[in-house]
């Protein structure tokens, strides 16, 4: 073969290896945009699917709303089940064995309680301490003592009732589940709970819900109390910890009993602080949800606001009429506490100066002597709710309560100018 012949063949083998590469070349590119196209269109398809079942779990939580809904007072038979020495927990079945529409994890039920020797019944607001189901309501109540300070006054009515009178098969009056702190479980941010003594038990009604969902959510749940003797739900929480492992349970014991084992009974001989969430968490891109006692509410919403924490992801259930005027932010532009007008009560028959001093109407007419109805005082249950006569009023939060038209909640409504109330 010539010089020139073999030179062709070379040059013929080449573009031939050449071709065969482009067109592999050609051909996986092609490939993998099939492929790409495939698990795109498995993705879209797994999306579709994923808001379709979402659609169908809303459309039965509606259907189950709107079927076994109630309105006013429903009864409901009650079982009663020692926690601790102080605590009890009551599972509320409905007397009429219909199913129970679900509640959204943190909110509360109102109730009206017969108390012996009694005129008018006590009503009075609990936080529902388990997940949601169609069977029965669960709360769980602390008896409260008096101050340390002041041992001559009595101990909390209701919780007094509960934890040493009530029994089991009693009957008693329940409105439906409501309250504006809760947890849209659908949401996929990360949270986390935080719970101060009895506090703990809307915080715990999430996690619950929560774990028994599955879900996939980063949660951190902070507990604080003093030691093992106050703590609830012990065999649940390291259950809920051994088998949901994107779940961290820490527990803080401020002081914590010499039996009381770090590491196993508790993670952190502290207090809940931001500062301990600095050393856990690292970052502050979570949404925490908070109730306990007003010293603890008071210490970390300031704090969470200092440490950059956005306010719409800072949410929180008062725990009493305490917290709700301690972590309300007075606005240096509110008009209601810049001017003095004339709140005048036309049952009573008085007229009193508002200053903005008072933080609410009801703690006005308190002040001057007069005697306005009321139960929960954060505007929750209801029970203070009068007839709105002349002006306008607003209000620090979002009540839980949903009142006529018409009408104010004196616990913890402000005004916004002259008023005129049914009090």
């Amino acid at each position: 073969m010539t010089e020139v012949g073999t030179l062709l063949v070379v040059v013929g083998g080449g573009l031939s290896a050449l071709v065969s590469v482009q067109l592999m070349i050609a051909f996986a590119n092609s490939w993998a945009k099939v492929r790409a196209d495939a698990e795109h269109k498995n993705l879209s398809l797994r999306l579709l699917r994923n808001k379709m079942e979402a659609m169908k779990v809303l459309h039965k939580e509606y259907e189950q709303s709107k079927r076994y809904s109630w309105t006013g007072y429903r009864k409901f038979r009650v079982d009663v089940k020692k926690e601790l020495s102080d605590v009890t927990s009551c599972y509320f079945r409905p007397h009429d064995g219909k199913k129970l529409p679900p509640f959204k994890p943190g909110q509360f039920l109102t109730f009206q309680f017969k108390l012996p020797d009694e005129d008018k019944p006590l009503i009075r607001c609990y936080s529902l301490s388990d997940k949601p189901n169609d069977e029965y309501y669960r709360i769980s109540v602390k008896k409260i003592l008096p101050p340390r300070d002041k041992p001559e006054l009595p101990s909390g009515k209701s919780s007094t009732y509960i934890n040493e009178v009530l029994k089991s098969d009693e009957i008693i009056d329940v409105k439906i589940a409501s309250g504006n702190f809760y947890l849209e479980t659908r949401e996929h941010s990360p949270i986390v709970l935080i719970g101060g003594g009895i506090g703990v038990t809307p915080v715990y009604s999430m996690l619950r819900t929560l774990a028994a969902e599955d879900s996939e959510r980063e949660v951190w749940f902070f507990y604080g109390l003093r030691n093992k003797t106050e703590q609830l739900y012990s065999e649940e929480l390291k259950e809920i910890a051994r088998t949901h492992p994107n779940m961290h349970i820490c527990l803080c014991y401020s002081n914590p009993e010499p039996d009381d084992k770090e590491g196993e009974d508790y993670q952190y001989a502290e207090r809940v602080s931001v500062d301990l969430f600095k050393r856990v968490l690292h970052v502050n891109n979570y949404v925490f949800y908070i109730c306990g006692p007003p010293p603890m509410m008071n210490s970390l919403v300031s704090d969470l606001e200092a440490w950059d924490v956005p306010s719409e992801h800072v949410r929180f259930e008062a725990f009493g009429p305490a917290s709700v005027k301690k972590t309300r932010a007075k606005k240096k532009d509110d008009a209601a506490s810049q001017e003095s007008f004339a709140v005048k009560f036309s049952r009573s028959g008085k007229e009193c100066q508002w200053t903005g001093e008072e933080d609410s109407i009801l703690e006005l007419a308190t002040a001057n002597d007069i005697g306005l109805a009321m139960s929960c005082g954060i505007g929750n249950c209801g029970t203070c709710m009068v007839a709105l006569k002349k002006g306008t009023v607003d209000y620090p939060a979002k009540p839980g309560f949903d009142f006529d038209a018409g009408t104010c909640l004196p616990c913890i409504a402000r005004p916004t100018g002259p008023v005129e109330i049914d009090g």
